[in-house]
């Protein structure tokens, strides 16, 4: 069985990725982008594993998991991929109401 750091690591990447997903498909994109520093910091974590230390059968489970990991990420990079449009065009609209703004003062 893999050390209980790792099983924690792994197990608290799982559940923020569901997050991340959940709060996507809800288009909270403010939320996931709030989320995205402990992402970062979890997956540091995964820098620090000695992989070639660990048994074969915990090197499989590992990789499993992490198979799992990106499949979540591939459906949280699908919707971001589905909303590009709308979000390029709330962001223009920013923009020209920035602009807006600056020539109007």
């Amino acid at each position: 069985m893999a050390a209980p750091d790792l099983i924690t690591l792994l197990q608290a990447m799982h559940v923020l990725a569901g997050r991340l997903v959940d709060a996507a498909g809800r288009a909270e994109w403010d939320e996931v982008f709030e989320q995205l520093p402990a992402w970062q910091t979890l997956q540091g974590g995964l820098r620090d594993i000695n992989w070639q230390a660990l048994p074969t059968n915990e090197r499989q489970m590992l990789a499993d998991e992490l198979r799992a990991m990106q499949q979540q990420i591939e459906q949280l990079v699908a919707q971001a991929e589905a909303w590009r449009p709308e979000l390029a065009a709330l962001l223009q609209d920013n923009t020209n109401a920035s602009r807006l703004q600056q020539t109007y003062r």
